[in-house]
């Protein structure tokens, strides 16, 4: 398994590559002959290659212990050609647990944890397996690269009679043979993602937002000014102190006000209803405590996408703390209306003022989040890096035929730098480039690869330091997913001609 959360193999295509040659060699076995598979029981073979595992080898011992009462045996009902799913199913979730109780929802460290105060009673895990939630929350880390489609095969994978299969996932119940068909296809699909140059696994993620009407993607980038240089010391690299904690939310908390205030100003000269569907904040722009106090409420009163810089943040005990991002996305279903997930962006470059500092790379996936413009058509797909990270040539490359939307938070005061890479990125990447500086120093601004540069350049904020606010937006999504293809023409004007090499 390894040590630690960020283990090889707590990673999608690695999950997915153990479940192959599990099921591989359950098929060579008879399905009697393991009642009970406990992870003890489990020799892998790993060939490790970025931090990704693949399986050379898998071998199933028999048990030392009688089956009876195992927390890892499967329930009475099943019947023994079932079993193997049970099996799987609860080596999967031991394996994203990190905790031989599988059955255990992995909670963060409260930060009041250590305090005396009343809690409530934690159930007996024969009562938690009879509901095991299999979301991404459930296993502890908003950086764990697995998709939702990871989270559907878990649930089907686990079904009780009377639970609604997902979607899509009907061939489990044809056997152990049709389902490893299904998950090979699923591998070398994500390998296909895997980026060529950096290795890096591109992990797609989409959401459900009941879009039955083409609209178009309105973005809004607050530049803000805390922190500043000043604010960060090398004993509170994660801007805890009492004093920089209150001047920080305040800030926080004004320049959302003023986020809803502008909104309201557009109202009175733009024919719109005030939505706003993406909101990008800077780098280091928020304490992760200010999160489910600030971003989630805003976010769920706008139902709007949060691509936010959060500050450094130590995410393993006895580890240096990292610089990430944070994506906050709301999803809509009939059964519980509007949730809102979390999936942490790592950085892996650090800066070199950062590399004075006791600070840590740490980038386990770069998430590809697919935007719903129209139900039924193929979603606007939205990445992004943090600052030094977008200066990596070769990410570009891995992303210029995945993506169309590149959003960088930054904390950099070269802005000429960061101005001229946003005018070679948006034309090399063929795609919108949006970059979201620290107001102490300026510079945010938006290109897309348009022809003439006053359709080129969608905003650029000059001057510092100044907190300032600018919205730009994709009115025809339809026309800026073909660009390219003809070179068709719109109303902001026609689109370049795209780069050599571009696949799409």
């Amino acid at each position: 398994m390894g040590k630690g959360p960020a283990n090889p193999l707590r990673n999608e295509l690695s999950l997915l590559r153990f479940t192959a040659a599990l099921l591989r060699k359950l098929q060579d076995l008879e399905a009697s002959q393991f009642e009970v598979i406990a992870p003890r029981q489990i020799r892998l073979k790993l060939k490790i290659n970025a931090d990704i595992a693949d399986v050379e080898h898998v071998e199933v011992l028999a048990s030392r212990t009688a089956p009876g009462g195992s927390l890892y045996a499967p329930p009475r009902w099943c019947e023994s050609s079932e079993r193997w799913r049970f099996q799987l199913g609860f080596l999967l979730r031991f394996i994203l647990t990190r905790q031989p109780d599988f059955t255990s929802v992995v909670r963060p460290q409260y930060w009041r944890e250590r305090s005396v105060a009343y809690r409530p009673v934690r159930s007996h895990w024969y009562q938690r397996i009879h509901g095991l939630f299999n979301g991404q929350p459930a296993f502890g880390d908003d950086w764990l690269p697995i998709t939702d489609w990871m989270e559907r095969f878990l649930l089907a994978l686990l079904h009780w009679p009377g639970c609604r299969m997902p979607d899509g996932f009907e061939w489990i119940d044809d056997g152990i043979g049709e389902t490893r068909d299904k998950i090979q296809t699923r591998v070398k699909d994500l390998e296909r993602k895997q980026g060529s140059s950096t290795k890096t696994l591109l992990m797609p993620i989409t959401t459900d937002r009941r879009v039955t009407e083409a609209i178009p993607l309105r973005i809004c980038v607050v530049q803000t000014v805390i922190p500043t240089e000043d604010d960060l010391v090398p004993d509170d690299l994660t801007l805890s102190r009492p004093v920089i904690r209150k001047k920080h939310r305040n800030h926080l908390s004004a320049a959302l006000a003023a986020v809803n205030r502008m909104l309201d100003l557009r109202k009175t000269h733009l024919q719109d209803d005030g939505r706003l569907d993406w909101l990008i904040l800077p780098e280091l722009a928020v304490h992760p405590r200010d999160v489910a106090t600030h971003l989630i409420p805003f976010a769920r009163a706008h139902k709007a996408l949060i691509l936010t810089g959060l500050t450094y943040e130590e995410l393993c005990k006895n580890t240096p703390p990292v610089n990430s991002a944070l994506w906050i996305l709301p999803e809509w279903s009939k059964a519980n209306g509007w949730q809102f997930h979390t999936r942490r962006q790592g950085k892996c470059h650090l800066a070199p003022n950062e590399e004075q500092w006791t600070l840590r790379g740490f980038r386990p996936c770069q998430w590809l989040v697919g935007y719903p413009w129209l139900d039924g058509h193929e979603p606007l797909w939205l990445t992004a890096s943090v600052c030094y990270d977008a200066t990596d040539l070769r990410l570009a490359s891995d992303l210029r035929d995945e993506s169309d939307v590149f959003a960088i938070p930054a904390f950099n005061r070269d802005v000429k730098t960061f101005d001229q890479m946003a005018l070679a990125l948006h034309y090399h990447m063929f795609q919108l480039v949006v970059v979201a500086n620290n107001g102490l120093y300026g510079g945010s601004n938006a290109y897309w690869p348009r022809h003439g540069d006053v359709q080129r350049q969608l905003f650029h904020l000059h001057g510092q330091p100044q907190a300032s606010i600018a919205f730009l937006e994709i009115e025809d999504i339809a026309g800026f997913l073909a660009r390219g293809q003809g070179n068709s023409p719109s109303r902001s004007g026609e689109w370049k001609h795209p780069p050599a090499g571009r696949a799409r």
